[in-house]
């Protein structure tokens, strides 16, 4: 006859806790079936497919560890406060936070994210765009600073562009050899050589023309063909320039029907030409 063996409190406890796991382990979950969102929704043409959201690293999907489980701990990874503007490169999606100060890294390969937040000189204040140039070189538009700060691909500190209160960066555009930055104080975009960084020309050529006049210009982008588009709050419109500078064209005007623009901000565009506002 086998003699009853008895287990103190917490060794019960805890063999009873991992029965209770490994008995959850086994059953099926019932999987909600999926349903997908489109915009325009029906009957018209759709267009765009909602998939996910991103505000911190539980949403990447990333495999929690046993004991991560049991001691409740996690990454430390703080969720997205104030998020604006992002880049996405090499696997990686970067966005700027401006109440957080400084700029979240979701690792889209490993499912893992962290903060990009530098000390000392290049510590930013109000990120609100950044570009990562072919080389890795990142550029921040920082509205705290009035500066477009400039870190290498190893997030090293390399210097910024502009004095304070000298402009009031909202965003910037490469090409090989040029820097396109957004000033909301000066009105204008001007125009940086990018080894030297000194100032070339402002946008638009003549300040006091009629036609390409900006307002408010934040957001900017460049098209296949090399056009510098500029989303102006300002003037309810999106902006279009060559890569000199020359006014083309402008897209959209105030108002509520489609096409029309109550408070542009963001702008980009496809390598088919398609223009997001």
């Amino acid at each position: 006859m086998l003699d009853t063996i008895r287990f103190p409190r917490s060794v019960s406890f805890c063999l009873g806790l991992t029965l209770a796991l490994l008995s959850g382990c086994t059953t099926a979950r019932k999987t909600a079936p999926k349903t997908h969102t489109f915009f325009p929704p029906a009957p018209d043409e759709p267009r765009v497919q909602f998939l996910m959201t991103f505000s911190s690293e539980r949403d990447l999907g990333g495999k929690s560890t046993f004991a991560d489980f049991v001691t409740g701990k996690s990454s430390g990874v703080s969720p997205l406060v104030k998020p604006y503007g992002l880049c996405l490169r090499d696997g990686k999606l970067y966005v700027c936070d401006t109440l957080a100060g400084g700029i979240q890294v979701f690792d889209l390969v490993k499912n893992r994210s962290r903060w990009f937040m530098p000390r000392g000189e290049g510590r930013m204040q109000t990120p609100i765009n950044i570009t990562i140039d072919g080389d890795g070189t990142r550029y921040v538009t920082d509205t705290g600073r009035n500066q477009v700060l400039i870190y290498g691909s190893d997030e090293t500190w390399l210097g910024a562009i502009g004095m304070k209160d000298e402009m009031k960066p909202a965003d910037i555009a490469l090409t090989a050899e040029r820097l396109y930055i957004s000033d909301v104080k000066g009105h204008c975009v001007k125009v940086y050589s990018k080894a030297q960084r000194e100032l070339l020309f402002t946008i638009p050529r003549d300040p006091k023309g009629a036609e390409g006049k900006l307002f408010s210009p934040t957001n900017l982008a460049l098209d296949p063909q090399g056009r510098l588009l500029v989303s102006d709050g300002g003037a309810f419109a999106v902006q279009v320039y060559d890569g000199d500078g020359k006014f083309l064209r402008t897209i959209g005007q105030q108002g509520v029907a489609p096409g029309l623009f109550a408070r542009p901000k963001g702008v980009a565009v496809d390598s088919l030409g398609n223009i997001y506002v």
